[in-house]
């Protein structure tokens, strides 16, 4: 019967949802098993009323329905990398909007470029270089996201028994310059600027959120550790 050959339809059409997006080919193959119970028990009231016209209706919705899912638009990676934090920074997106991806994109990195105007010591006028550029001045008061970072940083100075250590930050400097002159740094200069190194020598206030360096050419450098952060933030955004 006709209504035969429509199982036998819905029974090879599995095939065609080979190169659907999972999501709607969960909903396609959902709809289909739902639709052969239903011509199945729609057999059984054919051959015993014989309405042609009610079968040609159904099978007009049956057709109408099954094309559904094909019209989704098919999830597609769009991708995009920008240079941040001296690295290249780079973003996929899963979206079947292309034009939405790219918005988010661009979003994202605004947010990264936000950040770093906080985390950055490249950049002489971000909190970070105004917090050291106190060092040995007294207490400064520092936003949410900086205090965040001093104490993701502390809790990873503990866990690491001092091998990660944010107060590194003169050293650092010592060898950009060395870099920078392609020339090692002398043993003096070097000692020099370890006495500054220790997280130990950092006070901090919770309940006002102050940050102290007591030590006069203390430096904090946030490199080690601030990019994973920033990465986790967009993550979640």
């Amino acid at each position: 019967s006709s209504v035969g050959t429509f199982v036998c339809l819905l029974a090879k059409a599995p095939e065609a949802v080979s190169n659907v997006p999972p999501a709607n080919k969960l909903c396609r193959i959902n709809f289909l098993l739902c639709m052969e119970v239903f011509f199945c028990c729609l057999n059984l009231l054919l051959t015993v009323y014989n309405t042609d016209i009610l079968y040609k209706t159904i099978a007009f919705f049956f057709f109408a329905a099954l094309s559904i899912p094909s019209s989704y638009a098919q999830e597609k990676k769009s991708y995009f990398s920008e240079a941040k934090m001296g690295s290249p920074f780079s973003i996929i997106l899963v979206s079947g909007d292309s034009l939405k991806a790219a918005v988010l994109a661009h979003e994202a990195y605004a947010l990264i470029d936000s950040f770093n105007t906080l985390f950055s010591d490249y950049d002489t006028s971000s909190e970070l270089s105004r917090l050291n550029a106190a060092a040995g001045k007294g207490k400064v008061s520092i936003s949410p996201s900086l205090w965040n970072m001093i104490s993701y940083s502390k809790m990873a100075y503990e866990k690491s028994e001092g091998a990660f250590d944010i107060t590194i930050g003169p050293l650092s400097h010592l060898w950009r310059v060395a870099r920078k002159e392609k020339r090692f740094p002398d043993s003096l200069s070097v000692n020099v600027k370890r006495k500054m190194v220790g997280f130990y020598h950092i006070r901090t206030d919770s309940t006002n959120r102050e940050i102290t360096l007591p030590v006069t050419g203390m430096k904090l450098d946030l490199g080690g550790i601030a990019k994973g952060y920033i990465a986790q933030q967009v993550i979640e955004f």
